[in-house]
């Protein structure tokens, strides 16, 4: 009798080890990425989403660890199980939704930082050259 496709993957654990492969190279071709494509205008596009994605992979597998913990622990028909699962997804979801707000806010105001200006709106700590005063602007 032939497996079918759930069941093969069921009895090798496909699944896992593909997840448990990604959680561990995906990190590394992000960060490789990073680290070489920094000339290419998406890397500086996306900024700080590669933070989201450089936990992408381990949070994948650690989600499908403890999916799978609570459905061996309560059965697959249990509404529980689906309930409880669906309120770890919501959470983890809102999470990453919270950081990626986080993470962009601290983004845009380190790449749009203001140069300090003292109170006549000259920089600080520049040189001045001569420039007219209000008065000899008048004239």
């Amino acid at each position: 009798m032939e497996d079918s496709f759930f069941e093969y993957l069921e009895r090798t654990k496909a699944v896992d080890y593909t997840l448990a492969l990604l959680a561990v190279v995906g990190p590394l071709m992000v960060a490789a990425m990073v680290r070489w494509g920094r000339r290419w205008r998406f890397v500086e596009r996306v900024g700080p989403d590669w933070w989201l994605l450089l936990f992408a992979g381990p949070l994948a597998y650690l989600l499908w660890r403890v999916y799978n913990a609570i459905m061996d622990a309560y059965g697959l028909d249990s509404v529980d199980a689906l309930l409880l699962n669906a309120a770890i997804f919501v959470c983890v979801g809102l999470a990453l939704a919270l950081a990626r707000i986080w993470l962009w806010r601290n983004y845009a105001t380190a790449q749009h930082r203001v140069a300090p200006v003292d109170s006549k709106g000259h920089l600080e700590g520049a040189t001045q050259e001569a420039q007219p005063t209000q008065g000899e602007q008048a004239q």
